[in-house]
């Protein structure tokens, strides 16, 4: 992309294939294995070429990758030779799938550490030490018919039946005791069912799925006396959140697996021969330089065979290449197990280049990610659990993008993380939206706050953790130090354990970055990244400009209460920056402070600045501060979005934010208004007894000058979802969810037209207290380049009566039993005239 080298996640596909195929494909890490010596033509069948009867061409992909080694050298001054860059790249295929198992496993709550690395495939055992390595494995198995083992599975799979029946209650010494003869019930017609298969031993096997009280979350634990499953839920717990669970247990469902086989197939033959000679040797790439390596024919490796690499073991289905540092050897069923000899630091200079660049990026996104799905397993709330309203960050030592808007829902974990040096040399964090924390009304979004004390416990650097415990009782007397104290201590707490879970694994993670790459090169990338970052935005900008030397663009648009946020962008160019292109936002002429909770935290629009720009940039990239480097933001004091510090600011958040992101969009000329609202929807007992709930609804995206806009989705500051219905009603079984409907005709008309807002239903079975915070009720979601308006949106309750009462764009009232909310989402504005 001009900076970083990248893979995928686009295919050559089998035609045209890769360069090598002959058959003009582009260049693959099929290629790159060839160039390195890691596949060879020689024991690839001549099956290619446009006749299907060539060996696999080198010459053409040489001659690919020194046009490629050219245009890489030329535009980041490096000096690579065409094996240093097909490295490069099989680098980067490493860590990408390396990234990948660790994602789906980590979300499963699996420590892939303590588990095996298995070849799946024909390319598998060609990048199985790289990837065993990004992924700190230290043994990898390869069965004989690795490429083959779909077809291999199903001819060997077991017979497997399973049933699972949900109970939801709470688990006792009582209950596990009656549970036994409820799995013998459940398993009876299971091993009836296999056995007519005419399969004789059946194995029968009984588990509990267990989740603490209040989650979503379960863990299978294998049916035994009560206290061996409390503990082994509680070591299981601990090993995979980080803390004990301190709540009561419940069963989510009983579960019984019935497995028997019917027949094996033999995988592999014995060889009686103890000469193990090579057949050849080539010269392969590894690192830095050629090896001389010795090739092997894996039918002619004896049981009990122990190679050191470099080696390459061939078959008439795969390459296993062993890399130096590893050693192979052939187990009793002639599988083929890789393991490291040595957990050497990997070899990688702080020094910026393309491969690295782009190989930290992935693992620091990798990071964060893995930070989230701790969070989001181990929380309580449906807010952050089912809905997603969270985030997780890392952050260098001066603390880049750790300023956070005091939007008093979302509490932030912060944790310092240290290595070898007494000051910190980087920061994770933990943000979750807590569905309460206090206020004048349940779920702490209330409509007409005038001040930032009505609206939550206000907390400034409260010490959380003090010598590796949690300081439990200041943290709930600090929740409870109010006039308007926090609702639901127990979940407030459970959803800040897992948050602590979160950071602490983050830690952990940047620790075993550290270990593996070196403190020096690890603080080098995070300047490295943002870095390219500012450069990406650069480009960016003089894209936009499209050839001229300047562009200024102005637009306004009005909140509900009239009030008016204005933005002017310029976009020049100033040959003495580095990276040259730069903007200048100003806000100049938006209206004052108010009186009401409109006021947006200059960090909030800071934040929609980063988001829109970000937009500009058409390549993946992390987000951070680098974007803003070339962005000079102006923000009058004691505006609507640089309010004095006890305004209110709640619905400056959650709503200004969005008009915001509308009026940087409209002023730039790339999309028509998105809904404009993140219609908050918030209930709870009166007297502030009990759980509450909170959620943002999803509308219409504006169109662009290329698309329609997307209908019924969570637009632009967001970043959340919607809670699933059957997961609503089990939490709060006080509502029934009536209709959850895309609203049509909703969006505006246009050469492309703008998404459709969403009709939601909520009937209550019992008195609740109700708000909602709500915008784009009076002033409708604009239109660009002669496309319409979106609709706007309208919140209504339908008495018993069946009378439906308009209750404007922010309210709060008690709703009584039978009564239903109806809920009308903005949509997007139109682009462009049909005309």
């Amino acid at each position: 992309d001009g900076q970083r080298l990248q893979v995928g996640p686009e295919s050559a596909g089998a035609i045209p294939g890769p360069v090598c195929y002959g058959l003009n494909g582009l260049l693959t890490i099929t290629d790159a294995n060839l160039i390195l010596g890691r596949i060879s033509p020689d024991f690839f069948p001549k099956a290619f070429g446009i006749n299907r009867n060539s060996k696999l061409d080198i010459e053409k992909t040489r001659v690919a990758f020194e046009d490629l080694r050219l245009e890489v050298n030329s535009k980041t001054n490096s000096n690579f030779t065409i094996e240093e860059l097909a490295m490069g790249f099989v680098k980067i295929a490493n860590e990408k799938m390396a990234s990948a198992i660790k994602k789906v496993s980590v979300s499963r709550g699996y420590d892939i550490r303590d588990h095996s690395l298995v070849c799946f495939g024909g390319a598998a055992p060609q990048h199985c030490c790289g990837i065993g390595q990004a992924l700190d494995i230290s043994e990898i198995i390869i069965h004989p018919l690795s490429s083959l083992l779909s077809a291999y599975g199903i001819a060997n799979a077991d017979q497997f039946r399973y049933e699972v029946k949900s109970v939801v209650t709470e688990y006792t010494a009582d209950f596990n005791s009656q549970s036994s003869s409820e799995f013998k019930n459940l398993e009876k017609p299971l091993i009836n069912e296999i056995t007519k298969l005419g399969i004789e031993d059946v194995v029968s096997q009984h588990f509990f799925d267990l989740r603490v009280k209040g989650t979503d979350k379960f863990l299978t634990i294998p049916f035994a006396d009560y206290k061996t499953v409390i503990k082994q839920f509680r070591n299981r717990h601990k090993n995979l959140f980080g803390f004990f669970p301190s709540k009561e247990l419940e069963v989510a469902n009983l579960r019984v697996e019935v497995r028997g086989q019917t027949a094996i197939l033999t995988d592999y033959n014995v060889i009686d021969t103890k000469k193990v000679k090579p057949i050849s040797q080539y010269e392969v790439f590894f690192e830095n330089e050629f090896v001389r390596t010795e090739i092997y024919e894996r039918e002619n490796l004896p049981i009990g065979t122990e190679l050191v690499g470099p080696v390459i073991v061939t078959d008439h289905n795969s390459n296993t290449v062993v890399e130096p540092g590893f050693k192979i050897s052939v187990n009793k069923q002639s599988h083929l197990v890789i393991n490291q000899l040595t957990k050497e630091k990997l070899k990688t200079s702080s020094e910026r280049d393309p491969i690295s660049l782009e190989i930290f990026n992935n693992l620091f996104m990798g990071i964060a990610e893995e930070m989230g799905f701790t969070l989001q397993n181990t929380s309580h709330s449906v807010n952050i659990k089912e809905r997603l309203d969270f985030s997780c960050a890392l952050f260098d030592s001066e603390g880049n993008l750790v300023a956070n808007a005091p939007h008093l829902p979302d509490l932030t974990v912060i944790s310092p993380v240290f290595s070898i040096e007494t000051s910190p040399i980087f920061y994770v964090a933990s943000r979750g939206h807590h569905a309460d924390i206090g206020g004048i009304t349940p779920g702490s979004i209330p409509p007409f706050s005038k001040t930032i004390y009505e609206e939550g416990i206000i907390i400034d650097n409260f010490l959380l953790l003090e010598n590796g415990k949690l300081r439990e009782k200041e943290f709930v007397n600090l929740l409870k130090d109010s006039d308007y104290p926090a609702r639901n201590i127990d979940e407030r707490k459970h959803d800040i354990n897992a948050q602590i879970a979160a950071v602490m694994r983050g830690i952990k993670e940047l620790d075993n970055l550290i270990s593996k790459y070196g403190l020096q090169t690890v603080k080098s990338y995070m300047h490295h990244i943002r870095k390219n970052s500012a450069e990406a935005m650069s480009d960016a900008l003089e894209k936009y400009l499209d050839g001229k030397e300047t562009k200024e663009n102005s637009f306004e648009d009005f909140l509900d209460d009239g009030s008016r946020i204005s933005v002017k962008i310029n976009i020049m160019k100033d040959e003495t920056r580095n990276p040259p292109f730069y903007a200048i936002v100003d806000f100049s002429g938006t209206s004052s402070q108010t009186q009401n909770n409109l006021n947006a935290p200059i960090a909030v629009t800071k934040a929609a600045v980063l988001y829109v720009f970000r937009l500009l940039i058409n390549k993946t990239i992390p987000l951070n501060s680098g974007c803003l480097d070339q962005i000079k933001i102006i923000i009058p004091e004691e505006s609507i979005l640089n309010p004095t510090d006890e305004a209110a600011v709640v619905g400056g958040n959650v709503e200004t934010s969005q008009r915001i992101t509308d009026v940087l969009l409209g002023a730039l000329g790339i999309a028509g208004a998105s809904q404009g609202t993140m219609n908050n929807f918030v209930f709870g007992s009166d007297d502030g007894s009990g759980k509450q709930y909170y959620e943002t609804i999803a509308g219409g995206s504006g169109a662009t000058s290329q698309n329609n806009g997307a209908s019924a989705v969570q637009v632009h500051m967001t970043n959340t979802r919607s809670t699933d219905p059957e997961i609503l009603e089990h939490r709060f079984e006080e509502i029934r969810l009536e209709k959850f409907a895309i609203r049509q005709g909703s969006g505006g008309d246009g050469l492309f037209r703008g998404g459709d807002g969403v009709i939601r239903e909520i009937k209550f079975l019992e008195p609740r207290r109700v708000s909602i915070l709500s915008e784009r009720r009076t002033f409708p979601p604009y239109g660009m380049s002669g496309g319409d308006e979106g609709s706007c949106g309208s919140n209504h309750l339908r008495k018993n009566s069946g009378e439906e009462i308009d209750l404007g764009g922010k309210f709060e009232k008690v709703v009584q039993s039978g009564e239903t909310i109806v809920i009308k989402t903005p949509g997007g504005g139109g682009f462009g005239s049909k005309s």
